[in-house]
């Protein structure tokens, strides 16, 4: 009988997300940015934290973190966009996992007002 092992990434990354980059356009008013679909990806997301905080005016904001490991790759940049179930989550960090060098950790958030 074929025991799963804990440490085999393929069996956890379950979740499709897709990677936007930002994009340099000229346009007659000046230098603009577009983002613009890069790649998917196969990643395992695991909520951190969800916050609820009183902002200016009266309003407030949900700020959401998350814990997203995908396979090791050289071209996700922190500047990149991740999209997951149609909401936009910034890079935060992307931290490499240094016992097993098959993967990245990233740090990722979503802030909704």
């Amino acid at each position: 009988m074929y025991k799963r092992n804990e440490q085999d990434l393929s069996s956890r990354l379950n979740n499709r997300i897709e990677v936007r980059r930002k994009e340099k356009i000229n346009t007659s008013l000046g230098v603009s940015y577009q983002e613009v679909f890069y790649k998917k990806i196969w990643a395992n997301i695991i909520p951190l934290t969800s916050l609820i905080k009183n902002g200016q005016g009266e309003t407030e904001y949900s700020q959401n973190r998350l814990k997203i490991i995908i396979r090791k790759t050289k071209d996700i940049q922190t500047t990149d966009l991740l999209i997951i179930e149609s909401q936009k989550y910034e890079i935060e960090s992307i931290i490499p996992n240094f016992n097993l060098k098959d993967r990245l950790e990233i740090r990722a958030s979503l802030k909704v007002e």
